[in-house]
């Protein structure tokens, strides 16, 4: 399309389709390993699949259009088989930026040889090239399928409002990827999650894990739902370790259960501490909804 820049397009190939433009789907999938991470292009790090989404965030808000993406699930090429963190870290990091769909790369192993030839999706062949079973993944899809499933009833008729991100000091992945430039039109804010917590309905402290590798924080992605009131999901950007922030919500709050979807009191993880301790497992997302309608 004989765009400058990968921002340029984004914006021409939404242009391009205009009012014919039903949805924005992409791939994207990410190292992990950071020796990996730290010699190849920048965009395929966690900070530019962050980069990335916020790039398509813009662009279906300013199309009006909701976008969906595909998250890697099985070994190919350099990449390794993903754990069960690094799955749910793709996942919910993307609903946070206000993804209406993931989608798994692959559900079933694709046939044939180099790159894909591990197989390792969702569901792959076993003993000969017919017989298929359910391989570890489909559990791990099983589980965050059904949290998906309870978030989704706040979160689809939902709008996206701020995504932020509370970073601890000596963060590894807060640099530049190269993705876009602040201020173009489809990177407004930059390409990392807003640091200023100004306009966030919460406050949040306390996100280290350690201080030899602080680790990468906690994302917040803020949402305007239909009734009026707002919708926060905090997720634990770490996929190899548990976080126990200190937050402060900015109006009476409730949890949505992720089993029974009932909206349930919030409840302090570390009650012996001072302030509200929130406890989050390894890359895991917890929903909450504030009462903003009148603050």
């Amino acid at each position: 399309m004989k765009a400058e820049n990968y921002t340029s397009y984004v914006d021409r190939f939404v242009d391009t389709l205009g009012a014919e433009l039903d949805l924005i789907s992409f791939d994207h999938y990410p190292f992990f390993e950071r020796a990996l991470t730290a010699a190849k292009n920048k965009t395929s790090s966690p900070a530019g699949y962050r980069a990335n989404l916020g790039v398509v965030r813009a662009a279906s808000k300013r199309a009006n259009v909701p976008f969906w993406n595909y998250f890697n699930v099985l070994p190919f090429g350099e990449h390794s088989d993903p754990t069960p963190g690094q799955l749910s870290w793709q996942v919910f990091t993307s609903l946070a930026y206000g993804s209406k769909g993931v989608l798994y790369f692959c559900y079933w192993s694709p046939a044939g040889g180099a790159p894909f030839g591990k197989g390792g999706g969702v569901v792959y062949p076993r003993g000969s090239r017919a017989t298929f079973k359910r391989g570890a993944h489909y559990e791990d899809a099983r589980r965050i399928n059904s949290v998906l499933r309870v978030f989704g009833n706040y979160l689809l008729a939902a709008t996206s409002t701020g995504i932020y991100r509370v970073q601890p000091h000596g963060t590894h992945d807060n640099g530049d990827t190269g993705t876009c430039r602040r201020g173009e039109q489809d990177c407004p804010d930059g390409e990392q999650p807003n640091d200023d917590l100004t306009l966030c309905a919460m406050n949040a402290t306390s996100v280290a894990v350690n201080s030899e590798w602080p680790g990468a924080g906690l994302l917040i992605g803020q949402f305007r739902m239909p009734d009026g009131r707002t919708a926060l999901l905090l997720h634990n950007q770490n996929w190899d370790f548990s976080i126990w922030p200190t937050v402060a919500f900015a109006a009476n709050a409730t949890e949505v259960d992720p089993v029974s979807g009932r909206e349930t009191d919030v409840l302090d993880d570390s009650p012996y501490v001072p302030g509200l301790q929130l406890s989050f497992g390894v890359a895991e997302a917890r929903l909450f909804v504030l009462d903003t309608r009148h603050v």
